[in-house]
């Protein structure tokens, strides 16, 4: 769950398997009867349900950590050899023109709006960050939205603050 995206239909074969479990009272041909409808079952405690793991999001979760290790440019082998041959051009994903990359990195840069939705930045050498579009740590908006006025104006919408840096 931590290194592939889980395709939906083994989602589904294993919430089966996961429910059979749950309501068959053990016995493997057994059908049981469900007490409780699966969604109330996957609510957390607090609010009522049993607390079951729901596994998409727990594997986009998981998933969402390569992406934080990815643009804080983390000392891992992958990360430098990732940012080295797929963005030699400065070009930050995922705003360059097509994804690039094996299956694996598509599936990984296809988490980058549930990323977004999360992380803020915090400019260090700016090469990663997304002058306009991305939140800044300390802010609620990004800056296209907080100042529509210079936005319209500027010519390079996806600039990174190391472009910016370069003028």
């Amino acid at each position: 769950m931590c290194g592939l995206k889980i395709p939906p239909q083994v989602i589904k074969q294993i919430d089966v398997y996961r429910k059979h479990c749950l309501w068959s009272k053990g016995g493997i041909n057994r059908k049981g009867t469900c007490l409780v409808a699966w969604e109330t079952a996957c609510k957390p405690k607090d609010q009522g349900g049993l607390g079951i793991i729901d596994i998409k999001s727990q594997n986009n979760a998981l998933l969402l950590k390569f992406l934080d290790k990815f643009y804080n440019k983390n000392e891992v082998p992958w990360v430098q050899l990732t940012w080295s041959k797929l963005y030699a051009n400065n070009q930050t994903p995922p705003y360059s023109r097509s994804p690039v990359g094996s299956f694996w990195w598509k599936e990984i840069i296809s988490l980058f709006g549930n990323f977004q939705t999360i992380a803020s930045c915090r400019p260090n050498k700016g090469d990663t960050i997304s002058f306009w579009t991305q939140p800044w740590t300390g802010h609620d908006q990004v800056l296209k939205d907080r100042y529509p006025q210079p936005y319209s104006f500027t010519r390079k919408q996806k600039c990174s603050l190391q472009y910016l840096n370069k003028l």
